[in-house]
This record gives C-alpha cells, sequence and structure tokens, in this order.
C-alpha cells in the first residue's frame, strides 16, 4: 500500500505542483483502510525523509528529496520499459521482458 500512496503523492506533485499534499481520511476512504494503516505504510518513507505529515497532522506530503527519488526511479523504469519495446519490436516474440 506505501507504492500506491507514494505514486499518489508523486502525481499530485506532478498535477497540482509541491509538495504534492493528501488528506490522510480521504486517502483511507479511497484505500479502504484506516489512517493508522496509511501512516504504518508509509512509516519508512517518513523515517528516510521522503514523505512528511503537515502540522496539524492530517495530511501527508512529499518533500523534495522525496519527489526527486520517486522521479528517478519512475525514469529509470521509463527507461527500461522503452527500451525492452524497442528490443521486442525489433525483434517480436510476443512479450515484452523488462
Amino acid at each position: 500500500m506505501g507504492d500506491v500512496i507514494l505514486e499518489g503523492l508523486y502525481r499530485e506533485w506532478e498535477t497540482t505542483g509541491p509538495p504534492g499534499t493528501l488528506r490522510l481520511k480521504i486517502l483511507a476512504l479511497r484505500l479502504e483502510t484506516s489512517v493508522t494503516e496509511i501512516l504504518e505504510s508509509v512509516a519508512e518513507a517518513m523515517a528516510t525523509g521522503l514523505v512528511a505529515l503537515d502540522r496539524k497532522r492530517t495530511a501527508l506530503y512529499l518533500t523534495p528529496q522525496g519527489y526527486d527519488t520517486l522521479f528517478h526511479a519512475f525514469s529509470r523504469f521509463l527507461m527500461q520499459f522503452k527500451t525492452a519495446l524497442a528490443h521486442d519490436q525489433a525483434n517480436p516474440s510476443g512479450c515484452i521482458r523488462i
């Protein structure tokens, strides 16, 4: 679930600009879970400074370090995907290898 939340924070940053804030109650409703479980699932990301809580402790937001980390991870994934796709188109075998 932590990866889904990180992706949501990244998309929110990309859509509305920094810092990519998502309210905890809304996340809990959308993911059909509790706020406690959401916080537990992003505890490691919070400990490493990728994600933080707002002052009221009602929303998560992506830190600049978190954005950079996710941006580079998504960029690497897309490059691997494009390379695999190009290879697959050059040598059609019926599947894409990543």
